[in-house]
């Protein structure tokens, strides 16, 4: 199977808060905007990108806009952030403002608080990357992506456009070349040049999250930087024609069993011709594989529609992992609490945000909608990611903890019996 074209996303999530949709201490004025405001995407309406051109934010030149303009967000040494009407969406290429609000995926324009909804801002324009080896020969082009969620996250992609495909002979050289950028290797022998200068991809990132930080926050002395968990997806296309050719390039030399890899196929139709076509999609080594034959430019789109999909499922899997610790930190602050002979344990403690925050089934509940707005295929993606990412595991975690949480309150029964109406009605909102 000869590969023609090859091109690698590196991607991570970075919490910014101890729960979703809670408020950040020592944000700056132009950020509260985004994540202190319940209609950020309202308000920052003004500052909306169109279109093609990620620069249009710049191009209105009124003193109304530029008064405005400068009280937008700002990453320093990076560039604005801005509402991109059209790369979040999953159904076609219009713009944002000609859907119905059921064909857009992750929005809800009836909600109370806008930030609960799947959409995000953005940095306009990505920043660019040249890739060069150690002989100094181009071999990759590049953009950083910064998705910054009202939430509270951050979403990075590192998208490059590999040169050198005649090299690739077997899965072997495909996973090793996907791996040489990775942000988790410092010495790959490749420099990474962009705004920052000539860099290794481990350095130029934590510029990324020197510059994100700085500028979101008014104080850094209490904000420590951990290096998040990078998830690589490639997209390949090659004279592909059946799921034996991948089988092959994949268990040659005997480099890979059959049960190593998770395996699908997915009949696609193309934007660019009426008809369908079969991509197949494999996992191994927490890797991402999206095979097609499809014309580049069609298959880019598709490939763009699976990356989004790949940023939900991680999105959904960190806010379980959250919630779920959430719940067994405060069945611990419950039961010493309850057990403790100094303290009364009131109804306004147990009602309010301290130790019942009724977002969180609201915010579960919207995510799972979420899924309801795709087409069949996006599901089957999604059902498949899903899995690969241990995604039901994490939820039947956060279950079990909420169980947990629930039967710690269910002591206070004779006491509380108001709220308990309300917690017996939870286990069935949050499945």
């Amino acid at each position: 199977m000869h590969v023609q074209s090859l091109y690698i996303d590196q991607s991570c999530m970075i919490n910014l808060c101890t729960l979703p949709l809670h408020s950040l201490d020592n944000l700056r004025p132009a950020f509260q905007t985004i994540f202190s405001n319940k209609k950020c995407f309202t308000e920052m309406g003004r500052f909306i990108c169109d279109g093609e051109k990620y620069d249009n934010i710049l191009d209105y030149d009124t003193e109304e806009y530029r008064a405005g303009l400068s009280r937008a967000p700002f990453i320093s040494n990076m560039g604005h952030i801005g509402f991109h009407t059209k790369s979040a969406y999953l159904i076609s290429r219009r713009d944002f403002r000609d859907y119905e609000e059921n064909e857009i995926f992750g929005y809800f324009s009836d909600l109370e608080d806008q930030r609960m909804n799947f959409l995000y801002f953005e940095l306009c324009p990505p920043i660019k990357l040249k890739v060069f080896d150690s002989e100094k020969k181009l071999v990759a082009t590049g953009k950083i992506f910064a998705h910054i969620y009202p939430s509270g996250y951050l979403y990075l992609h590192l998208s490059f456009s590999y040169l050198n495909c005649d090299q690739i002979q077997s899965g072997e050289d495909l996973e090793n070349i996907i791996n040489v950028f990775s942000p988790l290797l410092s010495n790959t022998g490749f420099t990474f040049y962009s705004k920052f200068g000539s860099l290794s991809l481990a350095e130029l990132c934590k510029e990324l999250y020197k510059n994100l930080f700085l500028s979101i926050y008014t104080q850094q002395e209490n904000i420590t930087i951990t290096e998040p968990d990078w998830i690589a997806s490639a997209l390949v296309i090659s004279d592909v024609n059946n799921e034996s050719d991948i089988t092959d390039l994949f268990h040659q030399n005997h480099y890979y069993n059959s049960t190593d890899i998770f395996k699908r196929k997915f009949k696609m139709r193309t934007d660019w011709r009426n008809e369908m076509t079969t991509d197949y999609v494999y996992y191994k080594s927490k890797i991402n594989f999206y095979f097609s034959n499809i014309k580049r430019d069609a298959i880019l789109h598709t490939f763009w529609k699976f990356l989004h999909l790949v940023e939900f499922v991680y999105y959904k899997k960190k806010i379980y992992d959250i919630y779920k610790n959430y719940f067994k930190s405060e069945t611990v602050k419950i039961q010493s609490l309850r057990l403790s002979s100094d303290k009364k344990f009131y109804y306004e403690n147990m009602f309010g945000k301290e130790f019942f925050d009724s977002d969180i089934p609201s915010y579960l509940l919207l995510l799972d909608k979420m899924i309801t707005t795709l087409g069949s295929t996006e599901r089957a993606l999604y059902s498949y990611l899903s899995q690969n990412f241990g995604l039901d595991k994490s939820r039947d975690q956060m279950l079990k903890h909420e169980a947990e949480w629930i039967s710690q309150l269910e002591k206070w029964k004779e006491k509380q019996p108001v709220i308990f109406k309300l917690l017996k009605m939870l286990p069935t909102i949050l499945k």
